[in-house]
């Protein structure tokens, strides 16, 4: 007899990202491994703080910051739709608060871009580049053009070029983007232009400083390599340059010291002293063909402030969307907050949801795009993030997005183990037991699926039409699909739940596809994947903290989904599900 446990050992659920026979864990979304170690639970609602619904003006949010520039304490949001933008507001430093619209006179609109435009807090003022000068807020007041104006420098470059912004630690030293150059001001608003040059065919996509010194991120834009630039804020130039196995940096954080990046093709990477290391992979790296680097002006899976160090670890707000194409979707690289531990891996964390107020989702599986992310206190909520997201198939929300507090609310995760093999050449897995903390409402639910064959038409990614919270139909051909196989909301209402197939029935190319179960107050249109998982366990007794399920599947492998259903409750009921242990018996039904 063999057993198969998770967590292994050391208590840890590894994620390695690099196909199914490295670690553990095959996918993850909406787990919470830091909570309590060596268990996984579902992680706090991230939720929309404000939208475009609450004031049409409001695009993606590119950039976070709490200033004191108009003499109060606040967090301000920079916002774009593209071409345009606006400058968003808290009334004090709540930031889980509502945002309205900056009203000070010469506030930043019409040229606020997504490509060009960034904001930092520079010595209590607030700066916005835009696309071809810098604007300033300082004691209440905005000055429109500082950077041609007031300080009388020559125009930025085109409106396609990043205008990064970031104030240095060792010397205080605004520091701007403009294509190759960075231009620097000191707090006495002494400017030398062209500070530091990067070589021909580099772009500045980011600036991140730390008290030894600042990096630069270049993408390069003639085909070659990306690299991170280093400068020590005294030599004449950058001091050193470390090439970044892409042609594309995304965007930049350090960490206790050490820079870290990540990559065109979904590396992270981190500096080890003599140039950068991959230390972990996002789920597209290994997969030909999906790059997250998607080619576009505007780049829409990481935003140059959308990587973070929260809770002591890096974050990375990321968009799976591949190529931007719903068919390049994969099962296990799902759109939201991605949490790197070191000897874990990287995981998925987050899904950001259109929750406001409203049981609609659980967080949407695919973002149509990201922006900033920002970490605030532990008892404001952790962060703030900015993406676009999509309210059904069609229509989407640009909106601010805050951490819920109080984790109170429903909400759902799962996790794929990956597989495990027989001890033979082919096994009867006989049961399967979970341990976990004891539920902490009725409605909580652990469910369990499996799969044993790798059917080779699946997944299947297609479209749906809600007819009722339990019944949806797809032009999508569904001929494969069967009863028990297992349907994943992406996009849309209902997004973020699993349900299984109870009966599929098809008319003149439309499909109409019966659920085992209801998902609350869906409607409208939505995206889904159906996946060959069939459902073999669930728990949902209170007072036990063990049950066990008979499985006596035979096969080479298996491979199981466990997803964790937290029901709304008082404060505190966000540590319930969880679970602390996986446990797999089989016996060898063939042995050579």
């Amino acid at each position: 007899m063999a057993t198969y446990t998770l967590p292994d050992k050391k208590g840890r659920f590894t994620q390695f990202n690099k196909g199914d026979a490295l670690g553990d864990i095959f996918a993850t979304f909406n787990m919470d491994f830091d909570a309590s170690l060596g268990k996984v639970r579902v992680a706090p609602r991230v939720r929309i703080n404000t939208d475009d619904g609450d004031d049409a003006d409001l695009g993606v949010p590119l950039a976070f910051v709490r200033s004191s520039a108009d003499a109060t304490d606040r967090y301000w949001a920079l916002t774009s739709t593209g071409t345009a933008g606006e400058l968003f507001k808290t009334a004090g430093t709540n930031p889980s608060a509502a945002f309205t619209r900056d009203a000070i006179s010469n506030s930043p609109t019409t040229n606020v871009r997504k490509i060009t435009s960034d904001m930092v807090d520079f010595n209590g003022e607030l700066i916005v580049t835009l696309s071809t000068d810098i604007s300033n807020l300082a004691s209440g007041t905005w000055t429109a053009s500082w950077w041609q104006g007031t300080l009388g420098q020559s125009a930025l470059s085109n409106t396609g070029t990043p205008h990064p912004l970031n104030v240095t630690k060792k010397t205080g030293l605004l520091c701007i983007g403009d294509g190759r150059n960075m231009h620097t001001v000191d707090v006495n608003d002494k400017v030398q232009t062209n500070r530091v040059i990067l070589p021909p065919g580099f772009e500045i996509t980011w600036i991140r400083s730390n008290y030894d010194g600042t990096w630069i991120g270049g993408r390069n834009t003639i085909g070659g390599e990306a690299q991170a630039f280093f400068w020590d804020e005294s030599a004449e130039n950058y001091n050193y340059a470390y090439g970044l196995k892409s042609d594309h940096t995304f965007a930049g954080v350090i960490k206790d010291g050490i820079a870290y990046t990540v990559n065109g093709e979904g590396q992270l990477l981190g500096f080890n002293g003599s140039g950068f290391e991959e230390v972990a992979v996002f789920p597209n790296f290994l997969i030909p063909n999906k790059r997250i680097n998607d080619g576009n002006t505007i780049r829409r899976n990481i935003h140059r402030n959308g990587m973070a160090i929260i809770e002591n670890k890096i974050h990375v707000l990321v968009s799976s969307l591949i190529n931007n194409a719903f068919s390049n979707s994969m099962i296990n690289f799902p759109s939201g907050v991605w949490v790197f531990d070191e000897e874990s891996g990287l995981r998925h964390k987050y899904a950001l949801s259109l929750y406001d107020g409203t049981e609609i989702d659980y967080g949407s599986f695919i973002l149509e795009e990201v922006g900033a992310l920002i970490p605030t206190t532990a008892s404001q909520g952790l962060f703030l993030a900015g993406a676009l997201i999509r309210d059904d198939s069609s229509t989407t929300s640009e909106a601010i997005f805050h951490r819920d507090l109080t984790d109170t609310l429903a909400k759902r995760g799962h996790l794929r183990t990956n597989p495990f093999p027989s001890s033979a050449v082919e096994d009867v897995f006989q049961n399967i037991l979970l341990s976990f903390k004891r539920l902490r409402s009725s409605s909580d639910r652990i469910v369990v699926s499996y799969r044993s064959v790798k059917n080779p038409n699946f997944p299947i990614f297609g479209n749906a039409t809600w007819s009722d919270t339990d019944t949806f139909t797809s032009t999508t051909d569904l001929s494969n699909v069967s009863a028990g196989d297992q349907v994943m909301i992406l996009r849309g209402r209902g997004s973020g739940t699993i349900a299984h197939v109870s009966s599929i029935s098809e008319a003149g190319g439309t499909y109409t596809v019966n659920l085992d179960e209801t998902i609350p107050n869906v409607s409208g249109t939505a995206e889904v994947v159906f996946l060959d998982f069939k459902k073999c366990a669930t728990v949902s007794t209170q007072g036990i903290d063990r049950q066990g399920f008979d499985l006596d599947v035979p096969g080479a492998w298996i491979q199981f989904c466990v997803e964790l259903r937290s029901a709304s409750g008082s404060d505190g009921a966000g540590d319930s599900p969880e679970l602390e242990k996986i446990v797999v018996t089989s016996q060898p039904e063939s042995v050579i």
